[in-house]
């Protein structure tokens, strides 16, 4: 957890490490560090270049919902993406959608 931390510190556009750090955090029961990271994955990834979060009469403004939007967005785009299936995966584990984590983790 700590290099990883270090290699955000040291480069907060670090893909390969915002990933494995949001995941890292969920395991830590760290939510909210854990939705920072995943969202500053998806954000600063080229291949998602361009999502916006969008405000309709589901969401409820919380960083869970943008994550979760973001993501849902990313899976669109790039249905074979494992990252993002992985990050949906964790997100509807962290949420309690257990089916909706089982049907992403597959």
């Amino acid at each position: 957890l700590v290099c990883l931390e270090r290699a955000v510190e040291h480069d907060p556009y670090n893909l390969d490490a915002l990933l494995p750090l949001g995941v890292s955090y969920v395991n830590e029961l760290d939510s909210a560090r854990a939705l920072r990271n995943l969202k500053a994955w998806v954000e600063h990834n080229p291949n998602y270049h361009g999502l916006e979060i969008r405000q309709d009469e589901y969401s409820d403004g919380t960083l869970m919902d943008e994550v979760t939007q973001l993501m849902l967005q990313a899976a669109e785009w790039d249905a074979t993406d494992a990252d993002v299936q992985v990050v949906l995966g964790v997100l509807y584990n962290v949420s309690r959608n257990f089916e909706g984590a089982v049907d992403a983790f597959k």
